[in-house]
């Protein structure tokens, strides 16, 4: 399941890219079973000369507890992806265990923060505070920051006055199918947040 979800979703961005959004980026978790797997890089570099598509297109995410699991192991498959081209997020940050002495040593380039951060928001001042030191961890680090599910317009102001650089979230849409997600594609605008979406950089 994990290889068809990989080859089918590098496959549906080619079309995009072919069909002129050159800067598209689909991304793609991978489970723990998968990021273990021994044949992992090469399975990566297959889909891609299969489908055509570009690395500078595809981005994987994987959750800290995954990195965490054999930070040592993980750092090295993890610079191979990278010397690939191939960006990397890490998921749903804040739920695991992180070594934030490690986290300095991995090359993400995203920090996808995990929803229920984000629905505490404006809870409480220590919710927020939480919520701000993560941003400016890894805005310290250098990393773009997601905000994950964002469901309301005062989500989505108090999220880019802490430095969230991309949202992602029912505001902008709910999962769609890929001819419905064309569409839309065809129809945005930038800085349109009222109609349906994805992520969304600001």
């Amino acid at each position: 399941i994990c290889q068809w979800v990989m080859k089918t979703a590098c496959a549906d961005a080619k079309q995009w890219v072919d069909a002129g959004y050159a800067d598209i980026k689909v991304a793609v978790n991978l489970s723990d079973q998968e990021f273990k797997h021994s044949g992992l890089l090469k399975y990566v570099t297959d889909t891609l000369e299969e489908t055509g598509l570009s690395a500078y297109n595809l981005e994987l995410e994987i959750t800290e507890n995954i990195v965490m699991h054999s930070p040592k192991s993980a750092e090295s498959i993890m610079h191979k992806i990278r010397k690939m081209g191939i960006e990397l997020s890490i998921d749903d940050f804040g739920t695991g265990y992180s070594s934030l002495s490690q986290m300095a040593l991995l090359p993400f380039n995203e920090l996808k923060i995990d929803r229920s951060f984000v629905k505490q928001s404006g809870t409480s001042e220590k919710s927020d505070t939480i919520l701000q030191s993560i941003m400016t961890m890894g805005l310290s680090l250098g990393l773009n920051i997601v905000a994950e599910g964002i469901e309301t317009h005062e989500q989505l102001d108090r999220l880019k006055l802490m430095g969230a650089m991309i949202i992602q979230g029912y505001l902008m849409a709910k999962p769609m199918a890929c001819n419905s997600f064309e569409k839309w594609l065809s129809d945005w605008r930038p800085g349109s947040i009222d109609q349906p979406g994805c992520s969304r950089p600001f």
